[in-house]
């Protein structure tokens, strides 16, 4: 009887945490019946997210969700007071890649945007460029035209969707407007791409780092690997269809996008993008992350530092349960404050290079802040910085090698 209560106890919990929110939203996906002991111990790469096993293309890993979960919300925006479900949102970027689609007509073509990252347009376009068998590239909006030229010239886009037509670029060229008028006439399927074939040789992405010269250099990211950082996001958090949210705090030029829009996606919950003004509200930035119910902020931790001195009283426990840093060290002294009353603080790791987030480590007071253990399916080398050959265990070395 111990053996089995110990077993079940996982399942008590997650019945308790959605009874909990149930009361504070009001709105939320049904409780899932009590798992058997094998869905307590999946065995699969995907945890209990059974919906996604064999995804094996970076968009697919959300249509299995809308398939799966289609009323549920797939993606908000609070400033705009936007709201959409998986269904309206896969609907949205099956036509916008219709469109798109005229323009890519062989593997890996590169689909450029230069759009403000202000409403949920943005996101159905990731979503459409991949549906369209194209590689994405999000080009900051308030980036001087040498940039974007440069951009530009180095990542050939077979299409550039942007408010305004750069002055040199003679490439297509799409409004925001005239992309949504054509996609209205077309139907919600998503053309056919017989190019996705293998996910290791297929680009999902590309994305400009200026590195250590100044100039931007375009990193190219196979599909491969970030179905690999989805697996370990959805073995990782125990998040609830319809009652957990992440955060989009990142531009989508950014690879840590991906990460915090698919940690939500992949177990069917809710993404909730800030916009800029409202990270850089401070205190006033509280009351949105609590009323959106967010589950894990992704954010620099310079943002901590603004919002307040006191979380376990402002974000009440589970908003914000975890805290997921990028872009910058994380300081031993924010651990203390933002570990309190339960909040994990989990601190990830990984260049561009290898498809965002390879490592991972739970932060605690007086422990020493690093960059953790490689996620099932990487592992980490380290050579020597001159010859680039292994060194043994222990050993200090210049460069790491993450391979999945």
């Amino acid at each position: 009887m111990t053996l089995l209560w110990i077993a079940l106890l996982p399942a008590a919990v997650t019945a308790a945490w959605i009874r909990y929110r149930h009361v504070v939203s009001g709105n939320v996906y049904a409780a899932p019946t009590a798992p058997t002991l094998s869905q307590l111990h999946p065995s699969t790469p995907w945890g209990t997210h059974r919906h996604q096993h064999g995804a094996r293309w970076l968009h697919e890993i959300f249509e299995r969700s809308a398939a799966q979960f289609p009323e549920l919300t797939a993606l908000s925006v609070p400033e705009t007071k936007e709201s959409l479900t998986y269904a309206a949102l896969d609907q949205l970027a099956n036509q916008l890649a219709s469109v798109i689609g005229d323009a890519v007509t062989e593997p890996d073509q590169v689909v450029a945007v230069r759009l403000s990252q202000d409403s949920a347009t943005i996101v159905a376009l990731h979503l459409a460029i991949l549906k369209a068998g194209a590689t994405q590239c999000f080009i900051d909006p308030d980036a001087p035209d040498q940039l974007l030229l440069r951009v530009l010239n180095d990542a050939r886009p077979s299409l550039l969707i942007s408010n305004a037509l750069p002055e040199g670029y003679a490439g297509k060229f799409l409004s925001p407007e005239q992309l949504l008028c054509e996609a209205d006439s077309r139907l919600s399927s998503k053309p056919s791409t017989p190019w996705l074939d293998e996910p290791r040789d297929r680009l999902a992405s590309l994305f400009y780092t200026s590195g250590t010269t100044g100039h931007p250099k375009g990193v190219e990211c196979p599909h491969a690997g970030y179905i690999n950082l989805a697996q370990s996001y959805a073995t990782f958090y125990d998040f609830v269809p319809g009652s957990d949210a992440s955060s989009l705090t990142s531009s989508l030029g950014y690879d840590g996008s991906i990460s915090e829009m698919y940690s939500a996606w992949v177990a069917g919950c809710e993404v909730v993008m800030l916009s800029k003004s409202a990270l850089r509200s401070g205190p006033d930035l509280l009351p949105v992350l609590r009323d959106a119910h967010v589950t894990a902020l992704f954010c620099p931790p310079v943002l901590l530092s603004t919002l307040t001195a006191h979380p376990e009283r402002d974000l009440p426990f589970p908003i914000c349960r975890y805290i997921v840093p990028a872009g910058e060290a994380f300081p031993a002294s924010l651990i203390e404050p933002w570990s309190r009353a339960r909040r994990q603080i989990i601190n990830t790791y990984g260049p561009t290079e290898v498809s965002t987030d390879t490592s991972r480590q739970l932060l605690r007071p007086n422990e020493p802040v690093t960059i953790g253990s490689p996620f099932p399916g990487v592992s980490y080398t380290i050579v020597d910085s001159d010859t680039l050959a292994p060194l043994p265990h222990g050993a200090e070395g210049g460069h790491k090698r993450a391979i999945y």
